[in-house]
């Protein structure tokens, strides 16, 4: 919960605290929905959970946007493949 119950338990800082860590968490869908998105318009006929899944493991796994840019950038090499044979 963000924001407290009783008047007398609010904290300025807390709230916050907790309202970056929802920007924070909202950035990240976004970015995981994007990479996401990338890797279906490749991918047409696989199934949508097998995307998501591969764009989650790639977006925990490749913390620089710049080697995932890189990834697409030479996609005619890297994505070429099975996509049963694609990791993270």
């Amino acid at each position: 919960m963000i924001f407290p119950v009783r008047f007398a338990d609010i904290d300025p800082l807390t709230i916050r605290k907790k309202l970056f860590k929802l920007y924070d968490e909202g950035i990240d869908r976004e970015d995981q929905a994007q990479l996401q998105l990338r890797l279906k318009s490749h991918y047409l006929d696989e199934p949508l959970e097998s995307v998501v899944y591969l764009a989650s493991e790639m977006f925990h796994n490749i913390k620089d946007q710049n080697t995932i840019d890189q990834l697409f950038r030479y996609k005619s090499k890297i994505f070429n493949q099975p996509f049963n044979k694609l990791s993270a």
